[in-house]
């Protein structure tokens, strides 16, 4: 690949539809999250349900989603690092106080949105890690693929480090993990109970779970892995691998990515039923394959969707599909948000309350009508407006003065 910089006097349409892509497949995980205990996310076992029909629907989830779309979501952010710090750098803007100032109130939206709403949110371990990411920016790219494979590299080494040396750690500590592994019926319980609750009878449970992520869950784990992944996304948008001419290597990472990535997964789901899913097994070594074949899978993802998007055939056919795709990739916080808003008011007490009640089957009927919906709501907002609402507000915020909302021009059709 060239080291070249790629141009900046235009969207590149690829990142609308790959990140738009990414957004809609990470409902697929999330949904799990909204609908039932966190536990079941990382030991699925834990469910009676795992042993019925419906273990069909978790594979299926864990082996093409799990990981691999927030995997592509972090190489995007990344990309956009260099692709936003260019343009301000061509208008001749201070770059660091206006990125910082963009981060700092992403910050702010991923604090109210976690803590208020839902747990599981990745926007302030974004904005923490992207603020030293941003620093590495100038770097060449071969630099920072080799740092992210590092960075990438660390969270796996600690989590496996933590199962071999198990029986040296602290017994409280022990306990603690076994916990979060295997909760008693109690805590169960009392996370349903809670969720299937009002508001403020969540917050306790909901603020909990959000400090831990925030802390020893990002210390020990997603701040290098997104860390990494974003360094990884800048390399990729200097060596232009965005702009969708590089076949060859599209159809070499196409084909190697998906065949190695989905057999370490297919071994990983092989392993921890053998290990019946174990907590010394599954939860420090089991946990190994997905962590990496997720990278290959999101890399095949990736190069696929490039591949495609050169072929004149599947663009023209499926025009309409690809802009909606790319209006949902051009409001990306908008629609993570409204994910939530959604999932939160169906699942949680202070909506419809069904939190702990849907099958993994059934869970795919929500996934569905919630990709319909963004699909026609985010092409109609981008007929009449410059950005998402939210977008809007972040980018007002971070120059500090209202910013046009009213589109100039509609959503140019892809293959058009």
């Amino acid at each position: 690949m060239k080291n070249k910089q790629p141009l900046n006097n235009q969207r590149i349409l690829s990142l609308d539809i790959v990140r738009g892509f990414s957004l809609l497949g990470i409902l697929i995980m999330n949904m799990q999250l909204f609908s039932t205990v966190f536990t079941a996310y990382i030991n699925p076992s834990i469910l009676s349900d795992f042993q019925t029909d419906q273990y069909y629907y978790w594979l299926f989830s864990h082996v093409t989603a799990d990981q691999k779309f927030m995997t592509l979501f972090a190489v995007l952010f990344g990309a956009g690092i260099i692709l936003l710090t260019n343009k301000l750098e061509e208008a001749s803007k201070p770059v660091t106080s206006l990125y910082l100032r963009r981060l700092f109130w992403l910050l702010v939206i991923g604090l109210v949105h976690s803590y208020l709403f839902w747990s599981e949110d990745v926007l302030v371990g974004y904005s923490l890690c992207a603020a030293g990411v941003f620093f590495l920016r100038k770097h060449p790219p071969l630099y920072l693929l080799i740092t992210g494979t590092l960075f990438i590299s660390v969270a796996s080494a600690i989590v496996y480090l933590l199962g071999l040396y198990l029986q040296q750690l602290p017994q409280a500590l022990i306990v603690d993990l076994q916990s979060k592994w295997l909760p008693s019926n109690e805590i169960l319980n009392a996370e349903t109970i809670a969720y299937q609750g009002t508001w403020l009878a969540q917050m306790p449970v909901r603020a909990a779970q959000t400090f831990n992520n925030q802390t020893l869950y990002f210390i020990t784990w997603s701040f290098w892995r997104v860390s990494g992944l974003m360094m990884i996304g800048m390399a990729l948008y200097k060596w232009c691998y965005f702009e969708g001419n590089q076949q060859p290597v599209y159809r070499y990472m196409a084909m190697i990515g998906l065949l190695i990535g989905f057999l370490l997964v297919g071994l990983g789901v092989a392993q921890n039923n053998q290990a019946q899913w174990s907590f010394a097994y599954s939860q420090f070594f089991g946990w190994q394959y997905n962590y990496w074949g997720s990278l290959f899978v999101s890399a095949g993802y990736l190069a696929g969707i490039m591949l495609l998007l050169q072929s004149q055939f599947f663009t023209r056919r499926f025009s309409h599909l690809l802009t909606g795709i790319a209006a949902i990739g051009r409001t990306p916080l908008s629609n993570y948000l409204l994910q939530t808003l959604i999932g939160t008011s169906i699942f949680y007490g202070h909506g419809l309350g069904l939190f702990g009640q849907v099958s993994r089957s059934q869970q795919w009927f929500f996934i569905i009508l919630v990709w319909i919906a963004q699909f026609y709501i985010s092409l109609f907002w981008m007929k009449h407006f410059s950005s998402g609402p939210v977008e809007w507000l972040w980018r007002s915020l971070m120059y500090k003065k209202c910013l046009p909302f009213r589109v100039t021009g509609a959503v140019a059709p892809c293959g058009m």
